[in-house]
């Protein structure tokens, strides 16, 4: 029987050489990294509230670690979901694959931080965690936010401008793909949105790390240029070739209130149609169900005579006994014979060699 864990905390630490730990609560964004520990992580500093009144954003803030012991051998994947207050779907998920063999253990980690599009308010999270494989677990925590302010997102640099786009795409992706897990079993043709949803999720999660990549190089190329020129004279030359980028940065820092915005506005005036469909869909089904049943309950039982069919089997196994004997009784004198033979024909079979040496011997000999 596995045994596995969830626990909310500030920081992870490595209980064995070289006993490496990895602060998370304050720290640059994507920067804490406990991969490569020698044995199972421990939580630092467990937390179930999280005060961001001290921090500044952009920031990590808290980190959720899942743990898994004494498994059997096989595949598991992991996911850890992520939901503001309120919230019906995740604003990030974070998904791995473990190959287990036995004797060994496994640990993934996900955080996430003080940002528009993860932590942009007060109150009661939810973080959901899942293992599926060989050995199954479910489970979820609770934790409040307090001191959170109202997010600007800078434009430090083309990079971070980049990265905020990227970051609106995985959380997109991740939005698509929870719709997706939602519907893909409904009924036609609601699952055709839902293949639309999981191309979608693939599309953005592509798109975002395209982005990352092209962020890091334009910093370079930034990082070059800063040595000839000022940033604001950058900046200012940006802004001239792309006059739209600042709001372009704003649109995707509230991607998810007005993504939501249009979605509930399409919903609500499609809801009547697409229950249309499905009552076309299942149009008849509680007569169909209704008439299988009458079936085997009133038809089936009279539609067979079932004491004529027993006296029926009843003489025909009387006519095949009668036909068994007959053929026994014409072949009378073959029995007899073959009573008379049978040891005969058993002592060629035992050695035909010495049978017909016998037989030899008697015809030259004569008999014994």
């Amino acid at each position: 029987m596995g045994i596995f864990r969830l626990q909310l905390g500030k920081g992870l630490r490595e209980p064995c050489p070289p006993y490496r730990a990895v602060n998370v609560y304050g720290a640059p964004l994507n920067s804490p990294d406990a991969s490569g520990y020698n044995c199972l992580p421990e939580v630092v500093s467990p937390a179930s509230a999280f005060d961001l009144s001290s921090l500044v954003s952009p920031c990590e803030v808290c980190v959720a670690l899942l743990v898994g012991q004494e498994l059997v051998s096989g595949t598991y994947t992991t996911s850890i979901r992520w939901y503001r207050p309120n919230a019906s779907l995740p604003f990030y998920i974070f998904t791995r694959a473990h190959s287990i063999t036995p004797g060994h253990d496994f640990y993934t980690y996900s955080y996430v931080g003080y940002v528009a599009w993860e932590i942009d308010r007060n109150g009661e999270f939810l973080v959901e965690a899942d293992v599926t494989g060989p050995q199954g677990f479910s489970t979820s925590q609770r934790f409040v936010i307090s001191g959170s302010r109202p997010i600007e997102v800078p434009i430090s640099s083309p990079g971070e401008a980049i990265g905020v786009v990227a970051r609106a795409l995985e959380s997109a992706s991740a939005w698509c793909y929870s719709v997706y897990l939602q519907i893909c079993n409904w009924v036609f043709p609601i699952s055709l949105i839902a293949s639309l949803l999981k191309q979608l999720s693939v599309l953005f999660d592509d798109g975002a790390s395209a982005l990352v990549i092209f962020g890091s190089w334009v910093d370079g190329v930034v990082a070059t240029l800063l040595s000839l020129l000022t940033w604001d004279g950058i900046k200012k030359a940006l802004i001239g070739w792309l006059p739209d980028l600042e709001g372009v940065i704003a649109w995707f820092s509230d991607w998810w209130n007005l993504v939501k915005a249009r979605v509930e506005e399409w919903w609500s005036g499609i809801t009547s149609i697409v229950q249309g469909w499905i009552d076309v869909a299942t149009q008849g089904l509680v007569e169909v169900i209704a008439g299988w049943n009458n079936f085997w309950v009133n038809t089936f039982p009279n539609l067979i005579n079932w004491t004529g069919i027993g006296s029926w089997w009843n003489t025909k196994v009387r006519e095949v006994a009668g036909l068994i004997d007959t053929a026994f009784t014409t072949r009378e004198k073959f029995w007899a014979g073959w009573a008379e033979i049978r040891t005969t024909v058993l002592e060629f079979f035992a050695d035909p060699l010495e049978w017909l040496w016998g037989k030899f011997a008697d015809w030259f000999l004569g008999p014994e």
